[in-house]
């Protein structure tokens, strides 16, 4: 739970980079074209995971992390794995947002803060079940 709580603390951190950006990105170059914001959207989650990466793995996952070519790479899968899920989840909330909500600017936060909850989720499961797991001790015999 301590380990939850970090990566959610972490999140914050993360959360005021990814909606700083994309709303900095919104109000200087304002439209509602879906993949233009898709593209507003991939920018943001891209520096959000640089900052991720460091702090996680400095913090979070501190005692699992070995900082390994593997483990990078794994990392990066999961990444992109994040990525589809945020920006699927993101694209999905526009589309609903745009008919409910009619303040623009209101209704693509509204979809960025679901994609950020539900590909938060995600990524903390693959990163601590896959990237960061605990390594198999081996038992002697």
């Amino acid at each position: 739970m301590f380990q939850f709580t970090q990566f959610s603390l972490i999140g914050m951190i993360n959360a005021v980079i990814d909606l700083g950006s994309l709303n900095i990105l919104i109000i200087l170059f304002p439209t509602k074209v879906h993949a233009l914001l898709v593209f507003y959207n991939t920018i943001a989650y891209g520096l959000t995971m640089i900052c991720s990466y460091l702090l996680n793995s400095r913090i979070t996952f501190k005692t699992h992390s070995d900082q390994t070519l593997r483990q990078k790479l794994l990392f990066l899968i999961v990444v992109l794995i994040g990525f589809v899920v945020s920006n699927l989840i993101f694209i999905s909330g526009l589309y609903i947002t745009d008919d409910v909500l009619s303040n623009r600017i209101v209704a693509q936060n509204v979809s960025k803060l679901l994609s950020m909850a539900i590909s938060s989720l995600t990524t903390f499961f693959l990163l601590k079940h896959f990237v960061f797991k605990r390594k198999q001790q081996q038992s002697r015999i």
